[in-house]
């Protein structure tokens, strides 16, 4: 059947009304929904092909860098300068003598970690052809304060534990989703930089101030 034919012996579609407009806006909306996943998933899979090309391609084994600058705005609060994007504010909650305008340090941590499992979950979904239609992550962050704050020595100043939650909804076998979740964990960054141990580098640069 050609598609003039399917055309003319189509059921005709509603007309708007209490039922027929209802039924129409939520036919639109799932087709809505379909196209902008499919165009998603074209964008991401011609991204992921053109990276993954140019990395076999490239045999230098160059290193990508990535930059943050941040300065202190006024007592606790921060801003941090990424790319071109608009500065990131940081500050504390007022327990500790900040304003709460903005996320502390370990809480954006925290969210590095949930964004980076999502984005990765989209990346591998679509290497392995799983079809995923939502994926979130709740992440938790144990810290001993007085560690921090010089209270007790023993305690380590960051986290002592860290536990994330993520849940898949999609139509796929169980077992299919787990050896998605596999390849997630085996090459997430940022779980990595969590989880092995790396090589910090720091040093401090002392300026006069002017009249001192």
């Amino acid at each position: 059947m050609d598609a003039q034919t399917q055309s003319d012996s189509a059921d005709p579609a509603p007309a708007p009304g209490a039922d027929g407009g209802a039924a129409l806006d939520g036919q639109i909306a799932r087709m809505l929904a379909v196209w902008r996943s499919q165009r998603a998933s074209t964008i991401l899979a011609t991204a992921l092909e053109q990276r993954i090309g140019q990395l076999r391609s490239d045999r230098s084994g160059k290193l990508a860098v990535f930059r943050a600058e941040t300065r202190r705005v006024e007592i606790l609060q921060c801003e941090a300068q990424i790319r071109k994007f608009p500065p990131l504010v940081i500050d504390e909650p007022p327990v500790v003598g900040g304003s709460d305008l903005a996320p502390n340090p370990v809480e954006l941590t925290l969210a590095a970690l949930g964004a980076c499992q999502e984005i990765m979950y989209s990346i591998c979904a679509e290497l392995m052809g799983v079809r995923l239609d939502e994926v979130e992550v709740s992440v938790k962050g144990f810290m001993d304060l007085r560690g921090m704050f010089d209270v007790d020595p023993h305690p380590a100043p960051g986290f002592t534990r860290v536990e994330y939650r993520t849940r898949l909804k999609s139509a796929e076998p169980e077992a299919r989703l787990r050896a998605l979740a596999e390849m997630v964990e085996s090459h997430c960054p940022v779980l990595d930089i969590f989880t092995r141990p790396i090589p910090v580098k720091g040093s401090v640069e002392f300026l006069t101030c002017e009249g001192s």
